[in-house]
């Protein structure tokens, strides 16, 4: 199992939902099968700052952007614990990059 804290809950088309987050210091995002309003609804609601157990395992030969995508298994959905706000926020800021500059690099 992998310990997920969701950084990013993101309604796509009907009814899928995009789930982004950090498995200790990577990025991952549950990719495959797409997580669907149903599932999120069922467990409770995943919102950002939750810390959730999931069987998650990273896709063979990753291609930017896509280097974060992994599958993950339904079943294995289980909240920890939910942050709260100042410890949720310390952790993004930690994180957090301070530009676009330095995000992207130079203008061309």
């Amino acid at each position: 199992m992998t310990e997920i804290l969701i950084t990013d809950v993101t309604r796509m088309r009907r009814p899928n939902i995009c789930v982004a987050g950090y498995a200790g210091e990577r990025t991952v995002r549950l990719d495959s099968p797409s997580p669907r309003e149903d599932l999120l609804a069922s467990s409770g609601g995943i919102r950002p700052g939750d810390v959730v157990d999931r069987f998650w395992r990273a896709r063979p030969g990753p291609v930017p952007p896509h280097v974060e995508d992994g599958e993950w298994r339904v079943s294995s959905l289980r909240r920890i614990k939910r942050l709260g706000l100042p410890e949720f926020t310390r952790f993004l800021e930690a994180r957090s990059l301070r530009s676009a500059r330095e995000a992207f690099g130079d203008p061309q």
